[in-house]
């Protein structure tokens, strides 16, 4: 009877609190939130930045040069807006509807825009170089 028990107890602590697939995806990884559908021919328009998000609700925005963002003279802060439910994104106050998963990309959309993020775990180092290198690899 106490292995019964302890069996369950056990289930019930693991079943508690489980990140989804996509949450643990966001977590490891760094994201590039893009405005748009496609990556081709969008390097002009490349932004500068890139998210990192915590396990805690937390998400920080650092310069792809660096990793940290500077607005003016002061560091950016931290912010506590990131949440994901039931193939919604909310993300700096704003619900996204998840509308795939492929590989490093996470298609959103809000009202009738689509936007992306991407992992750039891969093209981290590249771009960290600066202009001219190539998002592909």
């Amino acid at each position: 009877m106490k292995q019964l028990l302890f069996l369950l107890f056990a289930i019930a602590l693991f079943s508690c609190n489980r990140q989804s697939a996509l949450e643990e995806q966001l977590i490891n990884s760094k994201w590039v939130f893009y405005k748009g559908t496609s990556l081709i021919n969008e390097f002009d328009k490349w932004p500068p930045t890139y998210l990192r998000f915590y396990d805690n609700g937390k998400v920080k925005e650092c310069l792809i040069s660096s990793e940290v963002v500077f607005m003016g003279k002061k560091p950016a802060k931290i912010r506590d807006d990131w949440k994901y439910t039931s193939e919604k994104l909310t993300l700096f106050g704003k619900e996204f509807k998840v509308l795939t998963v492929e590989g490093d990309t996470i298609r959103l959309q809000r009202g009738t825009t689509n936007f992306m993020l991407y992992n750039i775990d891969k093209t981290y180092p590249k771009l960290k170089k600066g202009p001219g290198r190539c998002l592909g690899g």
